[in-house]
């Protein structure tokens, strides 16, 4: 058998066991001349004829179908099968990877990066196959990329919020059965991330959670992200894995807003450290390196953070109004105006305000891209002063007053479009926790006194912290569409007697009153109904709860002066201070005083009511009387006629004062009666002779008063000579008794020569300074030192033109 035919047989076998395939031929050319055709066949038969006698017939046929098959005019083989593409898909690092949507931006759209490897040139399409409906919220299919030369292939998914985890799916658009399915779900929805210190800590820290959880609204929907040093781990929250009582509320919160939210937090947070601290890579306190590996733990797709957030103040408390220039610097990299703040592995950092210095080795647009990431700004929660508040004053300081007042004014710097408005405070929360060893729940106990940090032991510390910093995220991010919870209504009673505040559509009470709990003990005049509000920066001692609020129809507090009644110049706040209404160390917080804070239900989850927006004042409508000015050369008035034989007498100023030295309010000539205010001090100083030149009262001072400088102030004298025996002097202030001096042996009567003025001496010394609404001098006295009720001998009052033609006017016209 010749070499050929063997060659024959084999490509015969391979063809019918199908390893060999033809490819058609092109068409042959068309000959014009048939001779060579027939030329051609005669050949063809010839060569034929040879074969048949070396290799037999059955060879013969073979070798001329297949020559048929090579030659004949428009012959074609059989079509090969296409060749198959190939398509890998590259898994998350985990299962139920959390994608931001862009809710904080009002999108509703999650970029998820998918990758793998195929056959070069062909288009991959992807979509997110539903787990938990059987497909039925699927996304559709779409080009995502196309397979590079060599092998590889990126893209990213688009995919729609979705109760539902999602499966990532791709295929080859040319062969849509050529897929690949990835095993590890994901979902579209929020991620934040917390930056803070202790309280926040506790919250997602399990250590600290002695209280039962609540059951989970949707098991494994929610998932923190904590560190312990360097080393970062995950929590999936369910009814078995909680993570704490306070994560569970956190979480809860968020869902019953959001329901079918797919949420990750990330906890950068870190006891006992400061924002100075996180971006110094020479102090070891907190290092950058650790937050970062959280981060990228986290982060490990990819993914973009949609919110962060924090309430970070109490390591920074000194900072004071330089707080913001601290955090816009550590934040975006730059100074308030926008321009750079200077970052990098030297780089130091000054603030403007008080010259505060730092490294500022690290900002946060390392870590985000302020494209598509904001900044939510909440709080704080409050910090606890340590001392007893005597005479109650606030329990604040300026410092923390600054510090909040520039945090909140960052959300509305026009520099910085990553920062959202500040919604409201958190500070009404139970405080408390054991000093260390001693783990017995005591409320009542002295060990019971850790003012700093939410109580671990009650639904009102951490759980309670946890649902109100999760609703001021949700509303400063703008995703609920309720209102902030605040006073934004007023009514003064036009007798002076009250002021209504109210919330326009929303009934106010408090928490105590809520549930139905005992008034709290009435053991300090600041301890009302309603705790926190303030008259003129004064404890309100009067603010209950009322029906119809300023005929509004809704609920609202209702604030009575201390004494007297309001005026013009009146003005009644709520909420300023570190803890507002806490007026009392220890006493107020043992017995809960955030109970009595006013709170409000505006529709918001996690909470039957939240405390109102602090910080709010409102100031007096009442009509403003009539009043002149006094400067340092006048007017002052003075009796031309001598003060007569009298046993008593009362005067009255109501007025600021201005000046910066010994101001004159009264006197009679020679001395005789001498009240001036001593600036310098802030008492009254008195000197009193009777009848007899027997000295009564020889520069005695009283207790501090209020600051008369800003805030109009009555101050009256009230002395009563009436019983030679038992004489009496009394000065008060806005009603309170500065000064008492009974028993005094006299004359019984008063110097009756002598000539009476107002507002300095008889030839113009001592000249008071400021804005005066009236004088008065009555020929009599109450027994308890308050203003005679009939006629004044003697009123000054009205404007500068009417005052300047009194009989009694001295000096310099009034302004």
């Amino acid at each position: 058998m010749s070499k050929r035919a063997e060659n024959a047989k084999d490509d015969l076998y391979l063809f019918r066991s199908g390893k060999l395939s033809f490819k058609p031929r092109a068409p042959a050319i068309p000959c014009p001349h048939p001779a060579l055709i027939v030329r051609a066949c005669l050949a063809v038969f010839v060569s034929l004829a040879r074969t048949v006698v070396r290799c037999g017939a059955w060879k013969v046929l073979t070798m001329m179908i297949m020559m048929g098959l090579a030659i004949g005019p428009g012959a074609s083989a059989t079509q090969a099968p296409p060749v198959t593409a190939q398509l890998t898909l590259n898994e998350f690092t985990r299962d139920m990877t959390v994608f931001d949507s862009g809710l904080a931006l009002g999108q509703d759209g999650a970029s998820v990066p998918l990758s793998g490897t195929g056959t070069s040139g062909q288009v991959v399409q992807a979509r997110g196959v539903s787990t938990d409906d059987a497909g039925a919220s699927s996304t559709a299919w779409v080009d995502i990329a196309t397979i590079d030369a060599g092998g590889n292939w990126s893209g990213t998914l688009i995919a729609p919020r979705n109760p539902s985890w999602y499966l990532p799916e791709v295929r080859i658009k040319a062969q849509p059965t050529v897929t690949a399915r990835g095993a590890n779900r994901f979902g579209a929805g929020l991620i934040i991330s917390f930056w803070e210190q202790s309280n926040w800590d506790r919250i997602f820290n399990a250590s600290f959670s002695n209280t039962p959880p609540d059951p989970l609204l949707d098991e494994n929907a929610v998932q923190i992200f904590t560190r312990s040093g360097a080393t970062p781990s995950v929590t999936y929250l369910s009814d078995a894995t909680p993570l704490s009582a306070a994560a569970v509320a956190f979480a809860n919160t968020f869902l019953e807003a959001l329901p079918g939210l797919k949420l990750a937090v990330i906890a950068h947070t870190q006891s006992g450290t400061g924002w100075r601290q996180l971006v110094n890579d020479n102090d070891n306190t907190r290092l950058w390196s650790d937050d970062l590996a959280l981060h990228k733990f986290a982060l490990a797709e990819g993914q973009d953070v949609g919110i962060v957030t924090s309430s970070w103040i109490a390591s920074e408390l000194q900072t004071a109004g330089d707080y913001a220039e601290i955090v816009a610097a550590i934040v975006t990299g730059k100074r308030l105006d926008g321009s750079a703040a200077g970052t990098g592995p030297s780089a130091t950092f000054t603030t403007k305000g008080k010259g505060l210095s730092f490294p500022l080795h690290h900002n946060f647009t390392e870590l985000y891209d302020f494209a598509h990431t904001r900044f939510a700004l909440i709080g704080p929660h409050g910090r606890g002063t340590t001392v007893s508040q005597t005479g109650y004053s606030d329990s604040s300081d300026d410092n923390y007053e600054a510090l909040v007042a520039s945090w909140i004014a960052l959300g509305s710097n026009p520099n910085f479009s990553m920062f959202l408005p500040h919604s409201f405070g958190m500070s009404d929360i139970d405080r408390g926790y054991p000093h260390a060893g001693d783990n017995v729940y005591d409320p009542a106990g002295t060990q019971w006194t850790d003012t700093s940090h939410a109580s671990s032991y009650t639904k009102d510390g951490l759980e309670r912290l946890a649902r109100l910093g999760a609703n001021a995220i949700l509303k400063s991010a703008g995703l609920v569409s309720w209102p902030v919870p605040a006073f934004d209504r007023s009514y003064w009673a036009p007798d002076g007697s009250y002021v209504d505040l109210w919330m326009d559509g929303h009934d106010i009470t408090t928490e105590r009153l809520r549930r139905g709990l005992p008034a709290i003990p009435a053991t300090f005049a600041h301890r009302a109904e309603v705790m926190g509000m303030t008259i003129g920066g004064e404890p309100a001692q009067n603010a209950v709860i009322v029906a119809n609020a300023g005929g509004s129809g809704f609920s609202g507090v209702r604030v009575s002066p201390n004494s007297g009644v309001f005026t013009y110049a009146s003005s009644v706040e709520d909420g300023f201070g570190a803890l507002p209404g806490w007026q009392q160390w220890p006493d107020d917080y043992l017995d809960d005083y955030y109970l009595n804070r006013p709170v409000a239900d505006v529709g918001q989850s996690g909470l039957a009511a939240l405390p109102l927006k602090t910080r709010t004042t409102f100031r007096s409508t009442l009509a403003a009387p009539a009043q002149f000015t006094v400067g340092g050369n006048g007017p002052y008035f003075l009796d031309q006629a001598g003060i007569g034989t009298i046993a008593t007498l009362t005067l009255e100023a109501k007025m600021t004062i201005t000046g910066g030295s010994a101001q004159r309010l009264f006197g009679l000539s020679s001395n005789a009666l001498k009240v001036e205010y001593l600036p310098g001090s802030g008492v009254l100083r008195c000197t009193f002779s009777d009848g007899s030149g027997t000295t009564l009262l020889g520069n005695q001072t009283s207790s501090a008063i209020p600051d008369p400088s800003t805030t109009e102030r009555t101050i009256r004298i009230a002395i009563d000579l009436s019983n030679p025996a038992d004489g009496s002097f009394r000065a008060f202030v806005d009603g309170a008794e500065v000064l008492t001096r009974t028993g005094l042996a006299s004359s019984g009567t008063f110097p009756s020569a002598r000539n009476l003025s107002f507002l300095a001496t008889n030839s113009g010394g001592s000249q008071s300074e400021g804005t005066v609404t009236h004088l008065k001098a009555w020929k009599s006295a109450m027994p308890d030192g308050s203003a005679p009720t009939g006629a004044p001998y003697k009123q000054i009052s009205g404007t500068a033109a009417t005052v300047n033609a009194d009989a009694w006017k001295k000096g310099a016209d009034a302004g």
